[in-house]
């Protein structure tokens, strides 16, 4: 089963810890998480990956981080199409207006965002915050798809005509069972 990576930036430790909430309700549904800094994140495992989530708090006048995790979430919107993204963050003042960007960039990259729209929360994240951060986990780890590329061998008899002449063959080919993209 591979690891579904939950990404993000702080500043004051609100959005960690909403991140290790999505991690916390990833693993009560059964599956691993890996929560990270996104100065450590592994670009090829999202690209591999078809569910992920990614975190930042509210910057300046309502934007991302500008240092890191912006030029990060611009290099996920060039393979964010068909994958399914959660997105969470804290916030001090405004309205949200920088999740409801980052969502709307997202789904203009073809992505789907997890009940679309992102959990957020003003400062540090109170009992509700914690438990919506938890949800957003559960919903994430069952849109994940099973990594199950593996392939049958099958042997068959056939009958072969060629020039009015049967003759008998033993083939072999292979068929592909399921294919699933993480």
């Amino acid at each position: 089963m591979s690891k579904i990576q939950v990404v993000y930036w702080t500043q004051s430790g609100n959005t960690q810890a909403m991140a290790e909430a999505v991690g916390r309700g990833i693993e009560s549904a059964g599956k691993e998480a890996e929560v990270v800094d996104v100065s450590t994140a592994d670009m090829d495992a999202l690209k591999a990956s078809s569910v992920f989530a990614m975190g930042c708090p509210a910057m300046g006048a309502e934007v991302l981080e500008e240092g890191e995790m912006e030029p990060f979430v611009e290099e996920v919107e060039g393979f964010a199409a068909g994958k399914k993204i959660a997105l969470f963050g804290s916030y001090g003042w405004g309205d949200g207006q920088w999740m409801r960007d980052w969502v709307d960039r997202m789904t203009s990259a073809g992505a789907t965002v997890v009940n679309g729209e992102g959990v957020i929360c003003q400062e540090a994240p109170d009992d509700d915050a914690v438990a919506a951060c938890e949800s957003l986990g559960k919903q994430l780890a069952g849109m994940q798809i099973p990594k199950q590329n593996h392939f049958r061998r099958v042997q068959t008899n056939c009958i072969i005509y060629h020039n009015q002449k049967k003759s008998c063959r033993k083939l072999q080919f292979f068929t592909l069972q399921e294919i699933a993209f993480l």
